[in-house]
């Protein structure tokens, strides 16, 4: 499995009541968009904000880490799915999720239509492009 390098451009988000929003630039043109909290119809529309900003710097892969959401309700879940829709045709757009947030991603067949990863580097090596992962390699 690959390691992943954080670059030194690394930013916190506002934090909202329920809900915080953190993001990394990783190694080429990977960022992560690092979420905590609740996600209901209070909060829904930041996340939504959340993406649109961290897709400002145009990165080729978004990853949106839901690990530290406990609870994940149906504007949630709308947010994502429009985050896929409207993902730019050179970009991808991906979903990491474990426990509550996982579940409601199953539950609602939300993961039949975004990509989503229990972890991270999964999401990397899945969404990240071939030549770049070659790039990234170090010399044998």
């Amino acid at each position: 499995m690959k390691e992943t390098a954080v670059s030194q451009s690394s930013s916190q988000f506002q934090s909202f009541p329920h809900v915080s929003f953190a993001v990394q630039h990783l190694r080429g043109d990977v960022t992560v968009l690092s979420v905590s909290g609740e996600l209901d119809m209070l909060t829904a529309p930041r996340l939504g904000e959340a993406i649109t900003q961290a897709r400002a710097d145009g990165p080729h892969v978004l990853i949106t880490d839901l690990t530290e959401v406990a609870f994940l309700a149906s504007p949630g879940l709308t947010v994502l799915i429009e985050g896929h829709v409207d993902t730019p045709e050179n970009s991808r757009f991906g979903v990491v999720a474990v426990g509550a947030a996982l579940r409601s991603l199953e539950m609602t067949g939300v993961c039949e239509v975004v990509p989503v990863f229990r972890d991270v580097p999964s999401a990397i090596e899945t969404l990240e492009p071939r030549s770049k992962q070659k790039d990234a390699s170090p010399a044998a």
